[in-house]
């Protein structure tokens, strides 16, 4: 039965004369030995016998051997190899092929452009394999083809040594950038004072969680943060509300905006004066940059893919998700490896997306049965590597609502002083700050009670 074609062509892309240039040059010139080695690895080399040439070249540099013709088919006859290399005669005819070492560099990057090409080609492959055998859903697919072309980038970044002089010499740069502009917050501002002066903000590549327990305010201070985040600053967050819907969260940052009682929006008990009030805060939130999905139990492959595209189209800097516990992964032995998959594959995406990656999560009971009922960074624990991947963890304390006088409660009338736990932080101190939680409205502000000012430790 004759071979089905996969439409793909069957010569792929390769540069014979370059491969024995580069090989022949390795050969007969140190520098090029290291360069060569350096930039290149056996894949990507078309020939089965650049490949064995190459192995044999990197194993007489490991055993400290000149890399030259004689030491190579010794190598290669000891392994039995040198006759399917094309004998002796091909290890001179590539040193012959050696036009001039000065463009070694050129056909280094001719031999990494069509190894890249081969490489998407093979990845493209796969793809369409997996899809003809309708072995993967459509989203497991998408994921499939999206990682596979990912590891294609990551594998094909190769970082060299960095002088100290150049960088710091960019860094005093952005020192005094910063220091003219009188700013100390150097990555996204949560509009929170007091933990923008302990964090400098949210940055590139972190994985931060904010956690409570149920019904501490999670969702409200987050949904705080965003609004600060994107009405304040114009900066784009995309939100996945796994818990409420689109509709929910979109009242209650109306009500957030207006400064009108969530409740009796609710119930539809507005005034002429908070349906004006709602009315500004609707133009308001027309123009800022938030993007919510509140597709319930989102699976982890669907929210890495919507994230992506979401970066890629709107420019998002921030994701937002509540929470955490919420996603659907792939299948393992218990919920604490599930979440522990979440919680590495989060952090992946902060720092494959270079944004930061802001996820709620619940806290064990373990604090109900603390005197104080203040939570602690162990209560992540039960969650898996939580705290361990995170690279910012807070948790909300509320002593008020902990208590359980409920005269205690009422008098605290509509303003409750809440504490901000900062229970990790790989890049400054463990403190905590005070926020003023205004309930009728779920809007978070700043303490601005009065207080000695404090040293912060300089980190």
């Amino acid at each position: 039965m004759p071979k089905k074609s996969t439409g793909i062509k069957e010569v792929v892309p390769h540069s014979i004369d370059a491969e024995m240039s580069i090989l022949g040059a390795m050969l007969m010139d140190r520098n090029a030995l290291d360069r060569g080695i350096e930039q290149l690895t056996e894949d990507d080399f078309y020939l089965p016998a650049h490949r064995t040439i190459y192995r044999a070249i990197v194993e007489a540099f490991n055993q400290h051997r000149v890399a030259d013709p004689i030491i190579v088919k010794d190598i290669l006859e000891k392994k039995g190899q040198l006759k399917e290399v094309g004998g002796e005669e091909y290890l001179v005819n590539l040193i012959q092929n050696v036009l001039s070492l000065a463009v070694f560099d050129k056909h280094v990057e001719l031999v990494l452009e069509k190894s890249l090409n081969r490489k998407v080609i093979k990845a493209a492959e796969e793809v369409m394999k997996k899809a003809i055998a309708e072995s993967l859903k459509g989203d497991e697919l998408l994921d499939f083809a999206e990682q596979k072309i990912l590891e294609i980038r990551e594998k094909g970044v190769r970082k060299g040594f960095y002088g100290i002089s150049e960088m710091v010499h960019d860094i005093y740069t952005h020192l005094e950038k910063i220091r003219k502009e009188g700013r100390n917050i150097t990555g996204i501002p949560t509009g929170f004072r007091d933990l923008d002066d302990v964090t400098s903000g949210l940055h590139e590549s972190d994985f931060i969680i904010l956690a409570s327990r149920p019904s501490m305010g999670k969702t409200s201070l987050a949904l705080n943060i965003i609004r600060n985040v994107a009405v304040e600053k114009n900066i784009p967050v995309a939100f996945f509300s796994i818990e409420m819907s689109k509709d929910q969260i979109a009242l209650r940052f109306m009500c957030m905006e207006a400064e009108v009682s969530i409740s009796r929006a609710r119930s539809g008990r507005l005034s002429s004066k908070d349906m004006e009030k709602i009315m500004t805060a609707v133009e308001k939130l027309e123009k800022a940059p938030i993007y919510i999905d509140d597709t319930s139990g989102i699976h982890l492959l669907e929210l890495k893919a919507k994230a992506r595209r979401i970066k890629r189209e709107r420019g998002v800097k921030l994701i937002v998700i509540d929470y955490l516990q919420l996603i659907n992964a792939p299948e393992k032995e218990n919920r604490q490896q599930q979440v522990s998959l979440i919680s590495r594959e989060l952090k992946g995406l902060a720092r494959e997306l270079n944004i930061p990656v802001l996820a709620l999560a619940q806290l064990s009971r373990a604090a109900v049965k603390r005197e104080d009922k203040r939570p602690q960074l162990s209560d992540l624990r039960e969650s898996g590597s939580l705290e361990q991947d995170a690279d910012l963890v807070l948790l909300i304390h509320r002593p008020n609502k902990e208590k359980k006088n409920k005269e205690t409660e009422s008098s605290s009338g509509e303003n409750e002083v809440v504490e901000l736990i900062i229970a990790k932080h790989r890049n400054g101190p463990v403190t905590s700050v005070k926020l003023l939680f205004v309930k009728p409205f779920t809007r978070f502000r700043d303490y601005t009670e009065e207080k000695q000012e404090e040293d912060m430790p300089i980190f």
